[in-house]
């Protein structure tokens, strides 16, 4: 079997805190700072600007990526479930994120790994691959697994995968960094 979620070695509490601070406080119109339908992307630069986030600067050289495009990816779900999919970032498959699990991350929210055993991928214009539903599809399930607040993860994002959530009027939030 793949490894789909390894754990971080090591004491993230610092790092999760900033992040959450730089969410809850930090985010103002800003050429570095982006509304998305998922949440909010903030180029890894802005938080060079402010003495306190410099810290958060760091994952560039511990987690290297080979992306132009280096940005803090916060992922609201606010409803039950995002749909199958893999990730892409300008048009290029994603194999692997580094996840900071910040808020309502606990068993209540799931995260499921599959194999499509019949149908197909389709390539939208969007950041991710996602199974054509106008076409009969099955899949199997590979794996699954919950997040703890304040425990990263490295996870596989080429795979398809899904979130579901039993949580009702509370937003799960999480932060990646593609690697």
């Amino acid at each position: 079997m793949r490894d789909f979620v390894s754990k971080l070695n090591g004491n993230w509490t610092h790092i999760t805190h900033l992040l959450l601070d730089l969410y809850n406080n930090y985010i103002f119109q800003h050429p570095y700072i982006k509304r998305t339908p998922r949440g909010v992307t903030i180029d890894i630069k802005y938080t060079l600007l402010f003495e306190k986030l410099k810290p958060l600067y760091n994952l560039v050289e511990m987690y290297p990526t080979k992306l132009k495009e280096r940005k803090l990816r916060y992922m609201e779900l606010k409803h039950s479930s995002w749909p199958l999919h893999m990730d892409r970032v300008l048009g290029q498959p994603i194999k692997q994120a580094i996840i900071f699990p910040l808020i309502n991350c606990d068993e209540n929210t799931i995260t499921r790994w599959y194999e499509l055993t019949e149908g197909d991928i389709t390539e939208e214009k969007t950041n991710a691959y996602f199974i054509n539903e106008n076409k009969p599809f099955k899949t199997k399930t590979l794996y699954e697994t919950s997040f703890r607040n304040h425990e990263p993860v490295r996870i596989r994002v080429d795979v398809l995968h899904n979130v579901e959530t039993k949580l009702k009027n509370k937003t799960r939030l999480i932060t990646g960094w593609y690697v």
